[in-house]
């Protein structure tokens, strides 16, 4: 073709492809300078690549020539103007420098255009655009024009006034079509975190400077704003690549609905709802969420929400907002619904600096914090939580059955554990009833003690968790409450007997824990258990019991083993073996009243007391000491009616077996108590004494050197008897006779 030197030389360096159907061309002067002309042409199959220029010295991507492929146009141009109709099936458009990925794929594109050019301003009307592809469907209309007032290259790359829909598009794809004049880090965010959902009627104005438009702040007058509502929304507003290894995920929204918004450089999530990934139990009635400057990417969320309370336990507990806590509720368990605010600001370049603010209300909840702790009843108030951690807000329960008022959280100016986990202390401050404890089975043997108790007490108690471990503490001076106990633990109502209970991990340790009870100057028990990993259980390691005032002083733990210490100036046995029947069995002798551990029970023991009353007789200055090997008890006993020692042996049910006793002396005075003249009375009818049981009568192996019986001397007594109840219910009913 006859074509100017400059044009063939553009050509060579710009390629062109295609086929001209058709051309007409008119001109007069020289080729290369004419002084009018006029063409008109058809061409099919059009491709003409796209020519990128250099990135400026700063980095700044510079918008190339774009290109096209599989093009159908149609022109007619003059010096002062023109027409084209522009139509591509399933080709591509290619805009260098403007997108990362510059080359669109398009299965129908259509354009009509008319153009004016007058003096060195060109005026471009866009009387239709629409494009259709795999991510978008969209139409527009529009004019675009050179910069008025400016010469040669200054007039580009002019200004655009546009205006459009797209009717449909692929929100996992917005990031593909968001220009490289915004951040990388903004473009990647939009792309990890909106992983899919759809874009309808979303409403399209550009107008402005195209050099300028996308400034913040934007120039007055201009406008660059794409918003339409969104449906099917997966959000992940804290991607995972922003976060380190090793830590929890926050969890995606998803079926998200709203407005989505592109204003200038700003974005921004209006009037959504949806649901939690993996926490069908809850819902955000509400989510705002927002970049307002693309150039620094800082991602804001508020968010509005209700649902379970278990549910929002799952999400703080799954989610990075468990270490805020210090892990405080990664055993709790709750019931009904609550409602929650949230805050979130998420600077992405700096993620680490990310803040949290969020408030959880609860409206007459049932919430347990660990299995082991009493359950909160009908809690009202709120738990206000952040990044560095979380308080407790006016909240009210009902616990241990009675009123409670709750505080606490993670306390202020205390070290975090080397982890990043800060302490956590809760605060209950209420009254607890005897039915309540009753019913704390989790709480064994508590239950079975508070048979014996009556009436209701104030307390105090702080629950802490160091390291994700809970740590107990309970205060009361049991004012209220009455112990129908045997002495030493006889208490009446209107007595004051300070309580103290203590339960944790031992610290140096790993997988161990004790807890410590300690009632008036009376009573201390003490353990300590060495917890397994897998299945939970659990074995006593060593432990120590005080029962008398006496006894208390300087008791510690021993190396090994539980040790027991009771000193009193009076213990009855026969009341001692009917309270721990009461609570134990109900009042009613079964095997069950056996203890479930006999670890738990004492390996090496010692007594002491001014009368010790078993059934109808009554040994005066006893002091024993003795251990404990599996079912046998073996004692030395030294009082005023007899001095030796006894082995004494269990069954399976924990019931009295055999009775082996080398004494140096025994002596049975007559008697001289009631229960005596009641004893003797019985034996006149022909009836056993009230307290004894011939079931509970062990096989006795008795020898004493120095035998008296009321008084007189009667030398040396040997007694070998075994009890034909017990022998006959072992041997399926046959007696077995013994001397």
């Amino acid at each position: 073709m006859p074509l100017p030197a400059a044009v063939g030389e553009r050509l060579a360096e710009h390629p062109v492809r295609g086929l001209i159907e058709h051309v007409e061309a008119r001109w007069s002067g020289p080729l290369d300078a004419p002084q009018d002309w006029r063409v008109q042409t058809k061409v099919s199959g059009l491709a003409v690549g796209a020519r990128p220029f250099p990135p400026r010295p700063d980095g700044v991507p510079v918008e190339g020539v774009p290109g096209i492929e599989g093009a159908t146009v149609e022109l007619q141009a003059t010096p002062s103007g023109g027409t084209a109709s522009l139509a591509v099936k399933d080709g591509a458009l290619e805009f260098p420098g403007v997108f990362a990925e510059p080359r669109i794929p398009v299965a129908e594109f259509k354009a009509a255009t008319r153009w004016r050019v007058k003096d060195q301003q060109i005026v471009l009307d866009v009387d239709q655009l629409a494009l259709r592809n795999q991510d978008l469907t969209g139409s527009f209309k529009g004019r675009w024009q050179t910069l008025p007032g400016q010469q040669g290259a200054k007039r580009f790359p002019g200004f655009l006034d546009l205006t459009g829909a797209f009717s449909r598009a692929d929100g996992a794809r917005v990031y593909r079509y968001l220009p490289l004049g915004i951040p990388a880090d903004a473009r990647d965010y939009v792309r990890h975190a909106i992983r899919k959902g759809d874009a309808r009627d979303v409403a399209v104005r550009i107008k402005g400077d195209l050099y300028k438009v996308g400034d913040h702040p934007p120039e007055p007058g201009s406008e660059f704003r794409f918003a339409g509502q969104v449906s099917g929304v997966t959000m992940a507003y804290v991607p995972r690549m922003l976060q380190h290894e090793g830590e929890a995920p926050w969890p995606a929204l998803e079926g998200l609905a709203g407005e989505l918004i592109f204003d200038h450089n700003t974005m921004q999530v209006k009037n959504a709802s949806g649901r939690v990934q993996g926490h069908p139990g809850w819902q955000f009635t509400r989510v705002q969420a927002g970049i307002a400057d693309l150039t620094d990417t800082r991602v804001l969320v508020e968010a509005e929400g209700r649902g379970t309370l278990a549910s929002a336990l799952g999400i703080a507990n799954a989610s990075p907002v468990g270490g805020f806590i210090g892990h405080a509720l990664d055993k709790a368990t709750a019931s009904g619904d609550a409602t929650l605010r949230l805050k979130l600001d998420l600077p992405v370049a700096h993620i680490e600096k990310a803040k949290v603010e969020g408030r959880v209300t609860l409206a007459g909840n049932d919430l347990r914090i660990t299995p082991d702790t009493p359950q909160l009843a009908q809690a009202q108030g709120a738990v206000a939580f952040s990044d560095t951690g979380f308080s407790i807000e006016d909240a009210r329960a009902r616990v241990l059955g009675g009123e409670a008022r709750l505080s606490g959280g993670t306390p202020t100016g205390k070290a975090s554990d080397g982890h990043g986990r800060s302490p956590v202390e809760l605060h209950v401050a209420g009254t607890a009833s005897a039915e309540a404890l009753r019913e704390m089975t989790e709480w064994a043997p508590l239950p079975s003690v508070a048979r014996q108790i009556s009436g209701s007490t104030a307390y105090e108690a702080r629950i802490g968790f160091h390291s994700g471990q809970p740590e107990v503490l309970v205060t009361s001076n049991l004012l209220g409450v009455a112990l129908d106990l045997p002495a030493p633990l006889t208490k009446p109502a209107d007595a004051t007997w300070p309580l103290r209970f203590e339960s944790g991990p031992v610290a140096g340790t790993e997988g161990r824990t004790r807890f410590r009870f300690a009632l008036a100057d009376e009573l201390l028990v003490e353990y300590e258990e060495d917890r397994e990993r897998e299945g939970g259980a659990s074995h006593v390691r060593r432990g120590v019991i005080g029962v008398g005032a006496q006894a208390l002083p300087q008791l510690a733990l021993p190396t090994s083993g539980v040790m027991a210490r009771l000193q009193a100036p009076r213990l009855d046995v026969t009341a001692w073996n009917e309270a721990l029947s009461s609570m134990f069995s109900g009042g009613q002798p079964s095997e069950a009243s056996a203890p479930s551990d006999s670890a738990f029970m004492p390996s090496v023991w010692s007594l002491r007391t001014q009368e010790l009353v078993l059934n109808d007789r009554t040994l005066h200055d006893m002091t024993a000491k003795g251990t404990r090997e599996g079912r046998v008890w073996r004692a030395d006993v030294q009082a005023r009616e007899l001095a030796g020692r006894l082995d004494y042996t269990e069954d399976a049910s924990g019931r009295a077996s055999k009775l082996v006793a080398r004494l140096s002396r025994l002596s049975i005075p007559a008697h001289t108590e009631p229960a005596g003249a009641e004893h003797a009375k019985a034996e006149a009818q022909g009836a056993p004494a009230p307290s004894s049981s011939a079931g509970q009568i062990p096989s006795l192996d008795i020898v004493a050197d120095d035998f008296e019986l009321r008084g007189k001397k009667l030398g040396r007594l040997e007694v070998n008897a075994i009890n034909h109840d017990i022998a006959s219910a072992k041997q399926g009913g046959r007696c077995r006779h013994g001397s």
